[in-house]
């Protein structure tokens, strides 16, 4: 509970009420003692949580801004002058297409880059950035999307090639609200990098379930 209260920024009652709700869905099941240090759960239906979670992300408003520069290959945008400029300034991260070309490549070409941007830095360091790169800003005809993100968002970002890159769960909850390819694409993350750790994590659960008194 103390663990979990410090990654989210929540009371321990805060994530006892989330936990019991896990539990009652079928996620998660509770194993040991009622309460204290020696109660424990496991996870026990990982596709019920990450399809819920993702649902609900997918509906969660968001701010954005839409940025346009002509170029016939959207990573070499993001290489060449995107992330430099992003790096001298901002905290950011790559989701959506560009995100999965990074971690776990699916598509031949990346027709559009999503982008985390801290949302304290979504005003005037973002626009210095846009600037920069020669990105300019548009209401359609995107080329780049930046998404404002809160801290947890970029806090659980990994460097992968040099590029920040959100977690895999957000990763296949961001391809999956693009819709079309996006589900193919979304799909593809889940077995190259959500499905090892949670068949690892079962592992792990049953040596403990096998262990337990």
């Amino acid at each position: 509970m103390g663990h979990l209260a410090r990654e989210c920024g929540w009371s321990q009652a805060q994530i006892s009420t989330v936990l019991a709700g896990f539990d009652r869905a079928g996620w998660t099941r509770k194993l040991g003692a009622q309460r204290g240090p020696r109660a424990w759960r496991i996870l026990a239906e990982s596709d019920g949580l990450l399809s819920a979670w993702s649902a609900a992300v997918a509906e969660e408003p968001r701010k954005r801004r839409l940025g346009h520069r002509a170029t016939r290959d959207a990573m070499i945008l993001l290489h060449d002058a995107l992330a430099p400029a992003l790096e001298k300034g901002t905290k950011w991260g790559l989701s959506g297409w560009a995100g999965a070309e990074v971690r776990a490549p699916f598509m031949t070409a990346v027709p559009s880059l999503q982008i985390y941007v801290a949302e304290d830095q979504f005003a005037g360091p973002l626009s210095e950035a846009m600037e920069t790169a020669g990105v300019r800003e548009v209401e359609d005809g995107a080329r780049v999307v930046f998404w404002a993100a809160d801290e947890r968002v970029l806090a659980l970002a990994d460097r992968d090639g040099g590029l920040p890159v959100v977690s895999p769960p957000r990763l296949y909850a961001d391809l999956t609200a693009l819709g079309g390819r996006g589900h193919d694409a979304a799909e593809h993350i889940k077995s190259e990098l959500i499905d090892p750790l949670h068949e690892r994590v079962r592992r792990e659960a049953d040596e403990l379930v096998a262990q337990a008194p």
